[in-house]
């Protein structure tokens, strides 16, 4: 935290993704308006959209609350120093980003569309893809009460193992036998 100036009271949100048109770091920043000045957005990755994103922040006068990394290679450290993983998306095929903060141990809150919806319902928050408002109220209802705060942070640790290697190696093992059995029977 102290290499980004993150001080011990800051509260971190996350985003790791490419700054490309199908995400949509612009609802994040833009939901910072809405809450705490000790909340601060770390978003990793690079992309066609980045410069765009950076006047968003520029505009808003967010600069100080605002971290570009870049690309990195240590994202796993990165979770570890943060308070909640957001994915805001306005699709999204699968949320690997999204199981990757929950393996960390972090909340997630993300955009309620396909692909992230079936990852995080039940276990995470859903927002309302595109509504900083939603985001925003979503993150103050995880700040200020820390029982649903652990609550959620242990349902998101606890559904990331439902697609750890060796679960998804035991599936696809199942699938190939269930498959052979049909061929079996149908010749």
């Amino acid at each position: 935290r102290s290499s980004f100036n993150i001080l011990p009271n800051d509260i971190v949100l996350i985003m790791v993704a490419g700054f490309r048109p199908q995400k949509d770091q612009d609802t994040i920043i833009r939901s910072l308006l809405l809450l705490p000045d000790n909340v601060k957005l770390v978003l990793v990755g690079d992309g066609e959209r980045k410069t765009i994103c950076e006047k968003i922040t520029l505009d808003l006068g967010l600069e100080d609350r605002v971290i570009f990394t870049g690309v990195r290679y240590d994202v796993e450290r990165l979770l570890k120093m943060s308070d909640v993983s957001i994915v805001s998306s306005h699709w999204e095929g699968f949320g690997l980003v999204a199981v990757e903060g929950m393996a960390a141990g972090l909340p997630v809150i993300a955009s309620d569309g396909s692909g992230l919806r079936e990852v995080v319902s039940n276990a995470g928050l859903l927002f309302m893809a595109g509504d900083e408002n939603d985001l925003a109220d979503k993150v103050r209802k995880l700040l200020n009460n820390s029982s649903l705060y652990n609550e959620v942070k242990s349902k998101c640790y606890l559904r990331s193992k439902k697609f750890s290697i060796d679960s998804m190696v035991d599936k696809t093992i199942n699938l190939y036998c269930s498959l052979q059995k049909v061929k079996l029977f149908n010749k």
